[in-house]
């Protein structure tokens, strides 16, 4: 997460709760003057600390996932690469999609409940397609060496593409 991203989670984190601390002082009787400063000094040192938080967070999430991203690129050209969540057992675990010249890769974010890592040789996959999700193209499925695997990522068309070259 870039950190103008940080922010901008801080300040809608720190607006709500400013608002709340608002509602909840004035349902309980409060004078809209005495509560307005402790409603800002909330939101500001609240969405300060949540900004701060999400930023560390994420870079601790996102760190493995670099260095990844930079051990393929020495092995191999990078095609794409972006976030992306891979279905696994009915659920969709976040991560990071890779597209080299080689393989497609995916690895799960670290920490998450279904965390794994998995590459399929380009020369085993004999078909590549997007999918859709009540209408709207959500992502791509590959199938390769019988198996199907699903994953969900913006620009599922340029990935499918990619993938039939």
């Amino acid at each position: 997460m870039k950190y103008g991203s940080s922010l901008k989670t801080g300040a809608a984190f720190g607006l709500m709760l400013g608002l709340l601390t608002f509602g909840v002082r004035m349902l309980s009787g409060g004078d809209a003057a005495a509560t307005l400063p402790a409603a800002l000094a909330t939101a500001v040192f609240g969405g300060l600390f949540m900004g701060f938080y999400m930023r560390a967070h994420n870079r601790r999430q996102s760190e493995p996932l670099d260095r990844l991203g930079r051990e393929l690129a020495e092995k191999g050209e990078i095609l794409l690469s972006d976030a992306a969540g891979h279905y696994r057992g009915g659920e969709c675990v976040g991560g990071r999609l890779w597209l080299t010249d080689k393989e497609l890769v995916f690895a799960s974010f670290p920490g998450s409940m279904n965390s794994h890592r998995l590459g399929i040789p380009l020369e085993t996959i004999s078909s590549a397609a997007p999918t859709k999700a009540a209408g709207i193209i959500n992502g791509f499925s590959v199938e390769a060496d019988g198996v199907t695997e699903r994953f969900a990522v913006s620009g599922a068309k340029k990935w499918t593409a990619a993938l039939g070259k």
